[in-house]
């Protein structure tokens, strides 16, 4: 499951997913101006990758 917040992941979470990728580190002040750097998209997209 990738979530682009750490609200949105917690909400995931209460909803019963597992294994969540959060996007946007916790401190982001505005997530939607969040830009993902390439090792967070990485981390999206190869299971290899270290998980937040």
């Amino acid at each position: 499951m990738v979530a682009s917040t750490s609200w949105v992941g917690a909400l995931a979470k209460a909803a019963g997913a597992t294994d969540i990728i959060v996007v946007a580190p916790g401190n982001a002040q505005h997530p939607p101006d969040y830009d993902p750097k390439p090792s967070a998209l990485a981390a999206v997209t190869d299971p290899a990758s270290p998980r937040n």
